[in-house]
């Protein structure tokens, strides 16, 4: 690995962790599956994937240091979300299909914001699976744990609508980008505006 490569997942990472430590008390807002994302998006799939472990390891940690209690058997399903996450930012950053609008970077995230809810309730169902009460428990964690997923959609449509902004700002802040992409980008973000008015 790179020493690039390594800094970019250490510093993401971080920030991710910190970011979520700050909306703790807030249920089911995170910044981690955005930070993920945004690493796949901008620095490739590899790259995704291992902000996606270092991430969750790292949550981990500092979570159950915070609030106590080890995540247990829903440990792998998040590192395999978050990995999956970052692997996801980068696939769909290529020359044949590319997130670009407000709209498309929101609706990916209201995506992940339900499918994390749904996989980790698979992997607390699990739990039950030796007494036949996978589908009970799945089914009544899902009911009941609805609020909390509306929650996570809705943080997550709202904060993966700044993604173009976030990506804008590190692409002209590593001189990747020429003054007629600046202009473009400024444009749809306008136009983004207007509809939206």
């Amino acid at each position: 690995m790179k020493l690039n490569d390594f800094s970019i997942i250490v510093s993401f990472s971080a920030a991710g962790i910190a970011t979520s430590l700050i909306l703790i008390f807030l249920p089911n807002i995170e910044t981690i599956t955005y930070t993920v994302f945004l690493v796949g998006f901008l620095y490739g799939k590899k790259n995704g994937i291992l902000t996606g472990i270092t991430i969750s390891i790292g949550w981990e940690i500092v979570a159950t240091m915070i609030m106590g209690g080890f995540s247990g058997i829903i440990f792998p399903f998040k590192i395999i979300f978050w990995a999956f996450t970052g692997f996801l930012g980068g696939v769909l950053n290529n020359k044949h299909f590319k997130l670009e609008k407000i709209i498309e970077f929101a609706s990916i995230g209201a995506f992940l914001g339900l499918m994390y809810d749904l996989w980790v309730t698979v992997g607390i169902a699990l739990m039950f699976l030796n007494q036949n009460a996978f589908w009970v428990i799945f089914i009544s964690k899902l009911i009941f744990g609805a609020p909390f997923t509306v929650a996570h959609v809705i943080g997550n449509l709202i904060l993966f609508s700044s993604m173009p902004m976030v990506i804008r700002a590190i692409i002209i802040s590593e001189n990747r980008i020429d003054t007629s992409q600046i202009e473009k980008m400024k444009k749809e973000q306008k136009n983004y505006e207007d509809t939206t008015r």
